[in-house]
Protein backbone atom coordinates (compact mmCIF):
# COMPACT_ATOMS: atom_id res chain seq x y z
CA UNK A 1 0.00 0.00 0.00
CA UNK A 2 1.25 3.50 -1.55
CA UNK A 3 0.86 6.31 1.48
CA UNK A 4 0.03 9.84 0.15
CA UNK A 5 0.08 11.55 3.94
CA UNK A 6 2.91 14.19 3.46
CA UNK A 7 3.78 13.06 6.92
CA UNK A 8 4.86 9.64 6.07
CA UNK A 9 6.88 10.96 3.47
CA UNK A 10 8.88 13.16 4.99
CA UNK A 11 9.31 11.70 8.75
CA UNK A 12 10.20 14.56 10.21
CA UNK A 13 7.71 16.46 9.98
CA UNK A 14 5.08 15.92 12.71
CA UNK A 15 1.25 14.69 11.90
CA UNK A 16 -1.07 16.98 10.59
CA UNK A 17 -2.70 17.95 13.22
CA UNK A 18 0.59 19.68 14.84
CA UNK A 19 0.24 22.66 13.19
CA UNK A 20 -3.39 23.91 14.60
CA UNK A 21 -2.00 25.99 17.94
CA UNK A 22 -0.51 27.84 15.56
CA UNK A 23 -2.59 28.75 13.15
CA UNK A 24 -5.50 29.41 15.71
CA UNK A 25 -2.40 31.69 17.18
CA UNK A 26 -2.51 33.39 13.58
CA UNK A 27 -5.63 33.88 12.87
CA UNK A 28 -5.86 35.44 16.50
CA UNK A 29 -3.45 37.89 15.47
CA UNK A 30 -4.69 39.03 11.86
CA UNK A 31 -7.87 39.29 13.54
CA UNK A 32 -6.67 41.87 15.33
CA UNK A 33 -4.70 43.50 12.68
CA UNK A 34 -8.12 44.14 10.78
CA UNK A 35 -9.71 45.22 13.80
CA UNK A 36 -7.07 47.48 14.14
CA UNK A 37 -7.10 48.92 10.88
CA UNK A 38 -10.76 48.67 10.51
CA UNK A 39 -11.77 50.60 13.43
CA UNK A 40 -9.15 52.74 14.55
CA UNK A 41 -6.76 53.61 11.44
CA UNK A 42 -9.65 54.05 9.32
CA UNK A 43 -12.66 56.31 9.88
CA UNK A 44 -16.06 54.82 9.69
CA UNK A 45 -18.42 57.84 9.24
CA UNK A 46 -17.60 60.72 7.12
CA UNK A 47 -15.17 63.21 7.80
CA UNK A 48 -12.49 61.97 10.75
CA UNK A 49 -10.65 65.50 11.94
CA UNK A 50 -13.08 67.47 14.14
CA UNK A 51 -14.65 70.55 12.24
CA UNK A 52 -15.01 73.49 13.91
CA UNK A 53 -17.06 76.61 13.13
CA UNK A 54 -15.37 79.94 12.10
CA UNK A 55 -16.23 83.74 12.18
CA UNK A 56 -13.87 86.71 12.10
CA UNK A 57 -11.52 88.05 14.78
CA UNK A 58 -13.30 91.26 14.24
CA UNK A 59 -16.45 90.34 15.73
CA UNK A 60 -16.64 89.30 19.21
CA UNK A 61 -18.66 85.82 19.10
CA UNK A 62 -16.67 83.06 21.54
CA UNK A 63 -19.52 80.38 21.70
CA UNK A 64 -22.93 79.76 19.91
CA UNK A 65 -25.64 77.54 20.78
CA UNK A 66 -25.94 74.76 18.72
CA UNK A 67 -29.72 75.23 17.99
CA UNK A 68 -28.49 79.21 17.02
CA UNK A 69 -26.19 77.16 14.13
CA UNK A 70 -28.76 74.77 12.82
CA UNK A 71 -31.35 77.28 12.48
CA UNK A 72 -28.49 79.42 10.34
CA UNK A 73 -27.70 77.15 8.49
CA UNK A 74 -31.08 76.01 7.54
CA UNK A 75 -31.80 79.92 5.97
CA UNK A 76 -33.24 81.79 9.25
CA UNK A 77 -32.01 85.25 10.08
CA UNK A 78 -29.73 85.17 13.34
CA UNK A 79 -27.87 88.16 14.90
CA UNK A 80 -25.51 88.00 17.10
CA UNK A 81 -23.71 91.03 19.34
CA UNK A 82 -26.09 93.02 17.13
CA UNK A 83 -24.68 92.00 13.91
CA UNK A 84 -26.84 89.82 11.23
CA UNK A 85 -24.74 86.40 10.71
CA UNK A 86 -24.62 85.23 6.87
CA UNK A 87 -23.07 81.19 6.60
CA UNK A 88 -21.15 80.28 4.33
CA UNK A 89 -21.10 76.64 3.18
CA UNK A 90 -18.58 74.51 0.74
CA UNK A 91 -19.86 72.46 -2.10
CA UNK A 92 -21.97 69.92 -1.42
CA UNK A 93 -19.55 67.28 -2.54
CA UNK A 94 -16.84 68.03 -0.23
CA UNK A 95 -16.51 65.39 2.75
CA UNK A 96 -16.46 68.42 5.19
CA UNK A 97 -19.90 69.42 3.96
CA UNK A 98 -21.77 66.20 4.28
CA UNK A 99 -19.88 65.81 7.60
CA UNK A 100 -21.46 69.26 8.91
CA UNK A 101 -24.99 68.50 7.70
CA UNK A 102 -25.61 64.93 9.32
CA UNK A 103 -23.38 66.29 12.72
CA UNK A 104 -24.78 69.61 12.97
CA UNK A 105 -27.95 69.79 11.06
CA UNK A 106 -29.05 65.98 11.09
CA UNK A 107 -29.77 66.12 7.37
CA UNK A 108 -27.93 63.65 4.99
CA UNK A 109 -25.90 64.90 1.93
CA UNK A 110 -28.88 62.82 -0.30
CA UNK A 111 -31.56 64.44 1.61
CA UNK A 112 -30.21 68.15 1.82
CA UNK A 113 -31.12 69.35 -1.95
CA UNK A 114 -34.82 68.08 -1.32
CA UNK A 115 -34.94 70.00 1.84
CA UNK A 116 -33.88 73.12 -0.21
CA UNK A 117 -36.39 72.50 -2.84
CA UNK A 118 -39.47 71.60 -0.71
CA UNK A 119 -38.15 75.21 1.40
CA UNK A 120 -38.05 77.62 -2.02
CA UNK A 121 -41.76 75.23 -3.13
CA UNK A 122 -42.67 76.55 0.25
CA UNK A 123 -41.23 80.42 -0.51
CA UNK A 124 -39.20 79.85 2.94
CA UNK A 125 -36.21 80.12 3.41
CA UNK A 126 -32.63 80.43 0.45
CA UNK A 127 -29.80 78.06 1.26
CA UNK A 128 -26.54 79.57 2.68
CA UNK A 129 -23.91 80.75 0.00
CA UNK A 130 -21.76 78.16 -1.73
CA UNK A 131 -18.43 78.52 -1.51
CA UNK A 132 -15.70 76.70 -3.97
CA UNK A 133 -12.88 75.92 -1.70
CA UNK A 134 -11.93 75.82 1.55
CA UNK A 135 -8.95 78.46 1.13
CA UNK A 136 -11.91 81.45 -0.16
CA UNK A 137 -13.94 80.43 2.59
CA UNK A 138 -11.65 80.79 5.33
CA UNK A 139 -10.60 84.23 3.21
CA UNK A 140 -14.11 85.33 3.55
CA UNK A 141 -14.83 84.66 6.69
CA UNK A 142 -11.61 86.54 8.21
CA UNK A 143 -12.67 89.84 5.64
CA UNK A 144 -16.23 89.98 6.12
CA UNK A 145 -17.33 90.75 9.62
CA UNK A 146 -20.99 88.62 10.32
CA UNK A 147 -19.73 85.81 8.48
CA UNK A 148 -19.68 81.94 9.78
CA UNK A 149 -18.21 78.75 8.23
CA UNK A 150 -16.74 75.60 9.29
CA UNK A 151 -13.11 73.93 8.57
CA UNK A 152 -10.95 71.06 9.46
CA UNK A 153 -9.61 72.53 12.83
CA UNK A 154 -6.11 72.19 10.94
CA UNK A 155 -7.13 74.60 8.46
CA UNK A 156 -7.36 77.65 10.99
CA UNK A 157 -5.47 80.48 10.44
CA UNK A 158 -5.03 83.77 12.44
CA UNK A 159 -7.53 85.69 10.77
CA UNK A 160 -10.59 83.51 12.18
CA UNK A 161 -11.23 82.61 15.38
CA UNK A 162 -13.04 78.95 16.73
CA UNK A 163 -16.41 79.28 18.24
CA UNK A 164 -17.18 77.27 20.70
CA UNK A 165 -20.93 75.36 20.55
CA UNK A 166 -22.95 75.30 23.50
CA UNK A 167 -19.86 75.86 25.11
CA UNK A 168 -17.94 73.24 24.47
CA UNK A 169 -14.65 73.59 22.46
CA UNK A 170 -12.85 70.98 20.00
CA UNK A 171 -10.92 69.41 22.29
CA UNK A 172 -13.97 68.41 24.88
CA UNK A 173 -14.51 64.79 24.29
CA UNK A 174 -18.55 65.80 24.12
CA UNK A 175 -17.86 68.46 21.13
CA UNK A 176 -20.89 68.60 18.26
CA UNK A 177 -18.58 67.95 15.25
CA UNK A 178 -16.80 65.28 16.46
Amino acid sequence: MISTSFSSMHPKVPGRYAYRPRLRFNLFFMSKIVFFFTVICIPLNGYAEPLVVIVSKKLPVKDLPKGMIQLLFLGETVEATGKRLFPLNLSPEAPERQSFDEKMLGISPKDMPRFWIDQRIRGKNKPPKTIPSMKLLLRLVAKLPGAIGYVPESAVTEAVQIVAIDGKRPTDRDYALK
